[in-house]
């Protein structure tokens, strides 16, 4: 086979690449929350056929400011809505360790601010569930 032809067809067949996918299932930490250096934000997800579903919990200084807020997405999405301030949390699974995205919030004008969820201890997020309010 003419070498030009098999250099073609490899340039082609590399251009076609493959979209990579990382496993979702698990407690996902996000530490030092804007203004609040000792809140917290956990996801508890999974992927669910092409979905990924879970729930998002948060604690500003040990105490719960909100539990089982629902995250649902099309994968590799990650969305989830403070239930308090409207604020929307609108991100991806970039790697196997590390969920990457910015949270807005209604009326600001800025692009919002970027959260950056690194794996937990399954158990984090039912101690952040179990604060005090």
């Amino acid at each position: 086979m003419d070498r030009r032809i098999v250099v073609l067809l490899a340039l082609t067949l590399s251009a076609c690449g493959t979209s990579q996918s990382f496993p979702v299932d698990g407690v996902w930490f996000r530490g030092g929350v804007s203004g609040d250096h000792s809140g917290v934000v956990l996801l508890q997800l999974r992927q669910d056929g092409d979905r990924v579903v879970g729930l998002a919990c948060r604690t500003d200084t040990s105490h719960l400011v909100y539990k089982d807020v629902p995250v649902a997405a099309d994968y590799p999405r990650v969305e989830f809505t403070d239930p308090r301030t409207g604020c929307r949390f609108q991100g991806g699974v970039v790697s196997a360790e590390m969920v990457d995205g910015r949270i807005s919030c209604p009326g600001s004008t800025d692009a919002g601010q970027e959260w950056v969820f690194r794996r937990a201890d399954a158990a984090e997020y039912d101690r952040c569930a179990a604060a005090a309010p």
